[in-house]
């Protein structure tokens, strides 16, 4: 008899061991979340949702970030250089500093962005919706921006060295201060922008659209700026000069 009932209290001690580790594994299963915020070079992220993610100084160089949510993510220095972003969505993100240089945002929202400082050169940004960003000292140097929606985005002091802004919609855009020089705008509807204190050597003007709508009060050009009909700046007398934050009127 006793011998059976310590055979009993073993099978019931067993079991509930086992019960205790299957609960544990799938407690477990259930809480744990992916985290890609510390170094995820080169990931395969396509589709991924981060919405309001702390990604500050976080290293994500080379990675596919196509269709995926970054809503709201806070990533103040973080690397995505050369990454690719199809359709993206960075909305309402703080991207101060951050590092864009060879990337691809075709198509991406990036919406009310502060994204001031941040490096976008030799980017591509085409048809990205970029309305009410911030680009404060940012770096355009060699991006694309063509057929872009740019209603309200601020670019002052930006360094636009041959940035192409083609067919892009730049209404109420700011370029206060920055420096244009061999930025492209064919047929860029401007009405409302500002280009106050722009430097524009060798940039082409000659097929911008409403370009009487916008200000260009103490901007400048040079010999080979191409300019639209009625147009008229005077020649820069430092083109090699920085771009520089203006105050606003």
């Amino acid at each position: 008899m006793m011998f059976r009932l310590a055979i009993i209290i073993a099978a019931i001690t067993v079991l509930s061991s086992l019960a205790f580790a299957q609960r544990g594994v799938s407690e477990s299963r259930v809480t744990w979340q992916p985290s890609y915020s510390g170094a995820c070079k080169n990931c395969n992220l396509v589709g991924q949702q981060m919405p309001s993610w702390n990604l500050t100084g976080a290293q994500y160089d080379g990675s596919d970030l196509s269709y995926a949510s970054l809503h709201g993510v806070t990533a103040d220095g973080a690397f995505f250089r050369g990454i690719t972003a199809y359709k993206t969505q960075f909305n309402r993100a703080k991207l101060r500093n951050a590092q864009f240089s060879g990337a691809n945002l075709d198509a991406a929202q990036l919406i009310g962005v502060d994204a001031n400082g941040a490096d976008f050169s030799d980017a591509t940004l085409d048809r990205a919706d970029l309305r009410e960003t911030k680009m404060i000292g940012a770096s355009l140097a060699g991006a694309s921006v063509i057929h872009s929606l740019c209603p309200g985005t601020d670019f002052s002091a930006v360094n636009g060295t041959g940035a192409i802004f083609d067919s892009a919609t730049l209404r109420g855009a700011i370029f206060d201060g920055s420096v244009l020089r061999g930025a492209s705008f064919v047929e860029a509807d401007i009405a409302g922008a500002s280009f106050r204190g722009a430097r524009l050597p060798g940039s082409n003007l000659a097929r911008v659209i409403n370009f009487s709508l916008a200000d260009f009060s103490g901007a400048c050009r040079s010999e080979t700026t191409q300019m639209p009909p009625g147009l008229v700046l005077p020649l820069c007398e430092d083109i090699g000069a920085e771009p520089r934050l203006i105050e606003a009127p």
